[in-house]
């Protein structure tokens, strides 16, 4: 590794002591003059997990102690924590490609990030999914409030069904999963801040599906990008009838839409007759002016409704957790 070889050769000229340096994975390093024929003497180094053994000539014997410690103030620059290398990448800091390639190839190449927001018991559930994590390459990371996984994995979506699962059944609060594919460290901090985007369009909008690719919540961008005032009067020309809307007629809504507008798959989503949902629908289009079995007119009414949600800050539970 240069940086290495680079780091070396600067403290050897700093100290012009000879010495040889060796690092668990990553090789050793001489200096000039180092013969190992000498009579040497020796040091190990143990360094974020790393071994580390330092060798000198018996005659600075007397410096090892002083020169092991120059040699750790420099390494917790190249040997640092994986979640160090994320915390330094989503800051927009650089980090040679050397150190990369050491402490974590994976990111060399194309891998996963999973983002998980949850309302409450962050902690916990950070715990709970490193638990599950802790025999496998998958590193599980708690970065400034920041859940985050990266997953080099074929399969990425079994791992989230099972995150969705274990969220679902250990944790009473509000979740979401958003993940993405990236290329290569070099385009983490970009694909992190659109998951968070998001994320933070799927807590805006109370969307009913919990995972989140990069696919999806395209109307929902749309419908941000749209100003304030406009989405004010948006909201003061539907309010009157969409505020008719109760409990029961909103989770209709939004269950129809998860079953892509089906009649049949909704009312078995809810668990009532065909008639029922019809019944519903009727009364919806009554207080709203919209029929949401027909595309077109569902398509506008998902706009205001959405907008609608975000102003009464309503969420609907149930559907978020399915």
């Amino acid at each position: 590794m240069e940086c290495i070889e680079n780091m070396v050769k600067n403290i050897y000229e700093c100290c012009n002591i000879p010495f040889r340096l060796s690092i668990e994975s990553l090789g050793v390093y001489e200096t000039l003059e180092y013969d190992d024929s000498d009579q040497i003497v020796s040091k190990s180094i143990k360094f974020n997990g790393t071994e580390c053994c330092l060798k000198t000539k018996a005659a600075f014997g007397s410096t090892l102690n002083l020169l092991a410690y120059s040699l750790e103030n420099k390494l917790k620059d190249i040997l640092i924590h994986k979640e160090s290398i994320v915390t330094s990448l989503l800051e927009g800091k650089n980090i040679e490609k050397d150190i990369i390639s050491a402490v974590w190839p994976a990111l060399l190449d194309k891998f996963y990030l999973i983002d998980i927001y949850i309302e409450s018991k962050l902690y916990d559930a950070y715990l709970y999914i490193k638990e599950l994590y802790h025999d496998s390459d998958i590193e599980v990371i708690l970065i400034n409030d920041k859940l985050l996984l990266i997953a080099e994995v074929k399969e990425i979506y079994e791992h989230i069904i099972g995150i969705k699962d274990a969220l679902l059944n250990n944790f009473t609060s509000r979740y979401y999963i958003s993940y993405c594919q990236i290329e290569n460290y070099e385009a983490l901090k970009k694909s992190f801040e659109e998951c968070e985007y998001k994320l933070m369009l799927a807590n805006k909008y109370k969307v009913s599906e919990s995972v989140i690719n990069e696919k999806k919540l395209i109307l929902e961008g749309i419908i941000d990008s749209v100003s304030e005032e406009k989405k004010e009067k948006i909201y003061h020309l539907f309010n009157e009838g969409f505020s008719k809307l109760d409990n029961e007629m909103i989770r209709t809504i939004e269950v129809f839409f998860r079953c892509g507008l089906n009649l049949s798959d909704a009312a078995k989503a809810l668990y009532i007759h065909r008639n029922t949902l019809i019944y519903r629908l009727d009364k919806i289009e009554k207080y709203t002016a919209y029929d949401i079995r027909n595309f077109n007119t569902a398509v506008l009414f998902k706009v205001v409704f959405f907008i609608w949600k975000e102003k009464n800050n309503i969420i609907f539970e149930n559907s978020l957790k399915r």
